[in-house]
């Protein structure tokens, strides 16, 4: 897991090109790799690759991955799956959609790109409940791409 204090303002720029094996080589896996960093959402509208408005956040989680392997349906899958487990973990009851911002992209044949920020200001969280939040995170993503990397070598 990456994942730092530093305020760091995400505005779409790691997702127009591959960034995990790039800056990220000596800790990049076969399955992937996820960043996680504190900060905000202040997405730059570029109609070539982000053809929408995103809304400006002051107070965020911001979640990066990079999955080789995986086409942009198989990502917006794995987008799904993981906020599944972080509504879970977070115990919110109502439209989780009202709590994060997010980017998927495929630069290349079968290789994805994610984005996820949740708004921490829509949620109740304090210092350590965030950096539970950021190792379950963590440990979901190589949970989840390390079960399907094995399950996809596996022989029948």
């Amino acid at each position: 897991m990456i994942y730092t204090n530093n305020k760091i303002t995400f505005n779409g720029s790691l997702l127009k090109n591959r960034f995990g094996y790039d800056f990220y080589k000596e800790k990049y896996k076969p399955t992937g790799i996820v960043v996680i960093f504190d900060g905000s959402i202040n997405i730059e509208y570029d109609e070539l690759v982000f053809n929408q408005v995103y809304p400006v956040i002051e107070e965020s989680i911001n979640i990066c991955w990079e999955i080789p392997n995986l086409n942009l349906l198989g990502n917006n899958f794995f987008k799904q799956l993981l906020l599944l487990k972080i509504k879970d973990y977070l115990n919110i009851n109502d439209n989780i959609d009202d709590y994060f911002v997010s980017l998927t992209r495929e630069p290349e044949p079968n290789l994805s790109l994610g984005f996820l920020g949740l708004n921490l200001s829509l949620l109740n969280i304090n210092k350590s409940k965030k950096e539970e939040l950021c190792s379950m995170i963590d440990s979901i993503f190589y949970e989840l791409t390390q079960t399907a990397f094995i399950d996809k070598i596996k022989p029948l």
